[in-house]
């Protein structure tokens, strides 16, 4: 008798068991298909993140482009001011016309000794030609 008590006994918590198995196994399906749903949610707002990124980066472009077209042409052909307002921006036309622009530095009357380190072929890490600088146009 008392074997067969501890044999149901047994299989009882076998069976309890299984079923807390079970359980925690449905828990964890349901918690990764709602990590794999916030994954898919997230890489949707990614693509239209990117997008919205590109869309800006060639409104960008577009706008340099004709600022630099206008540009162009009012260095080409003086006398074109009220051209170029028209194609400025709202916010730039509330600006005065001519800037004051800033005084020049007074020259320096007395030479900067070259620094014994200096060598007229090898100029300072810190120091490139104009030349040397790239030129990007957004």
């Amino acid at each position: 008798d008392w074997e067969k008590i501890r044999q149901q006994n047994e299989a009882e918590q076998r069976d309890e068991i299984r079923a807390m198995y079970k359980l925690r196994e449905q828990e964890i399906i349901s918690q990764l298909m709602q990590l794999e749903s916030k994954q898919y949610d997230m890489e949707q707002e990614n693509q239209t993140l990117r997008d919205k990124l590109e869309e800006y980066q060639r409104r960008e472009k577009e706008d340099a482009e004709t600022i630099a077209e206008t540009i162009t042409k009012t260095v080409e052909m003086p006398g074109i001011e009220s051209e170029v307002q028209a194609h400025l921006p709202l916010h730039s036309q509330d600006l005065p016309e001519k800037p004051h622009s800033p005084q020049p530095l007074p020259r320096r009357e007395t030479p900067v000794p070259a620094s014994p380190s200096t060598n007229e072929k090898t100029p300072s890490r810190f120091y490139r030609p104009f030349q040397e600088y790239p030129t990007k146009c957004v």
